[in-house]
């Protein structure tokens, strides 16, 4: 299997992925977690009825457009968890976070390819993803998470071959890929961010012209970008809805029949002003989320799966049940090595700071290991943030900076770091499986 040729390794990715995010696609014909929230966001679009929610709009909009092109109706209330799809278009809405879910694998293949990993290697970090039950369940229903990790991590591919290539172009598809993780949720911009400072670490003597193209294509145009998705936004949200209160009298005078609409002393909002007060109140609203849920979690208790959420149980006598749990073995090992990184950036820090003599065969030499540096810095940005938040959390906070450990993992592998050197893969990828099909009746939702 690891001596399989590059391409090879590709095609059994996507097989793999295809298979474990589309067996039993479909079910349950219920709503299922958050689908209750997206559903009833995309009936506004589809009405005009002005909605509020806590992330920006794109994945929303995503689904919009599949409702035009499906010729969706708003047919569904999405009223509650469990509530039946009376038709089959709801798969329509579950396809395209599936298909996300499915190449996702793939793209961290060649990720892990572009910052030095060995193909054989580089395919296990693939397989890992393939069978992690968490990312399976995340991919399958109408949610946002399967859409942030595809711009996020294709943004970073994106940059990796921009150092090499030097490609406008590149750099043009880097800001636009990485402001759209942030355009699902705002935790995306640590990609924005994590490109934007190694940017700059790049280049030592800080020319003009490099400056200048760090800004114009990283800065300026993804700023456009992200203004021009809530401009779109408010072209289709255009009449009165359940979103009116979190604004001013002056925006809601933009919105045909809420209660300042007729009102002649109130002058509309123009669009700017409009986009800047949403993003206020986005900001305020997360940041004043004090609600309390069974199954939120704090970010310290993420990497060891403390809290897993529940997102399904089925009415009949079947009694499937899904819920929201990664693959032990993948999420354990992929902290253990991200604390690994730390303990060497420590070792590395005292030695320095001590004044010792750094000998060379420590394993933490920072020109050989820059991208090991560059993971480790994506880990930490889409985890030490949390630190700060005191919102309402939950499990799936957590996807991105899995999925940086299982490459940091991965990474310490191919390298021989002697603190896990000898791990087979074989033996390794095949107690992973195992685990994956023990919980795959809660991944999938299957009867016990």
């Amino acid at each position: 299997m690891w001596n399989m040729s590059l391409k090879k390794m590709a095609l059994v990715l996507v097989v793999l992925g295809l298979v474990s995010r589309f067996v039993f696609f479909g079910h349950p014909q219920e709503v299922v977690f958050d689908e209750t929230h997206f559903g009833k966001f995309m009936n506004g679009y589809v009405t005009g009825s002005y909605f509020f929610d806590i992330h920006p709009p794109l994945a929303k909009l995503i689904f919009a457009g599949v409702a035009r092109v499906i010729g969706y109706k708003a047919d569904y209330t999405f009223e509650k968890i469990g509530e039946k799809y009376t038709s089959s278009q709801y798969l329509w809405f579950r396809l395209l976070p599936s298909l996300a879910g499915a190449f996702f694998p793939l793209l961290i293949f060649f990720l892990a390819l572009e910052l030095g990993i060995r193909l054989r290697y580089a395919f296990f970090a693939g397989l890992l993803l393939v069978f992690d039950n968490a990312l399976i369940v995340q991919s399958r229903f109408i949610l946002l998470d399967a859409f942030l990790l595809l711009f996020g991590f294709t943004a970073l591919l994106a940059y990796l071959r921009f150092l090499k290539s030097r490609s406008i172009v590149l750099l043009t598809c880097v800001g636009l890929l990485a402001i759209s993780a942030a355009l699902i949720k705002w935790t995306g911009l640590s990609f924005l961010g994590l490109i934007g400072i190694h940017y700059l670490l790049q280049h030592k003597n800080y020319s003009f012209s490099y400056f200048l193209k760090g800004f114009v294509f990283l800065a300026i145009v993804p700023v456009i970008f992200y203004a021009s998705i809530f401009v779109i936004h408010f072209s289709l949200l255009t009449k009165s809805g359940p979103g009116d209160a979190f604004h001013t009298p002056a925006f809601q005078k933009t919105l045909s029949g809420s209660a300042y609409a007729a009102d002649k002393t109130i002058v509309p909002m123009p669009l700017v002003q409009k986009i800047i007060e949403l993003n206020k109140t986005l900001y305020t609203s997360q940041a004043g989320m004090d609600s309390t849920h069974p199954t939120s979690s704090k970010w310290y208790e993420w990497p060891i799966m403390k809290k897993p959420i529940f997102y399904w149980v089925s009415s009949d006598e079947k009694d499937g049940k899904i819920y929201f749990f990664g693959n032990p073995v993948t999420w354990y090992f992929g902290v253990i090595a991200a604390l690994i990184v730390l303990y060497e950036i420590a070792k590395r820090l005292y030695v320095f700071f001590m004044k010792q003599r750094i000998r060379d065969e420590y394993f933490f030499d920072i020109e050989k290991h820059r991208n090991l540096l560059f993971l480790f810095g994506g880990y930490c940005a889409n985890i030490l943030p949390f630190i700060l938040i005191h919102r309402l959390m939950f499990l799936y906070h957590y996807l991105v900076a899995l999925v940086f450990s299982i490459l940091i993992f991965v990474y310490l592998l191919d390298k021989n770091h002697s603190m896990i050197k000898g791990i087979p893969l074989k033996p390794f990828l095949v107690l992973v499986i195992v685990i994956f099909c023990i919980l795959a009746p809660l991944t999938y939702g299957l009867g016990l």
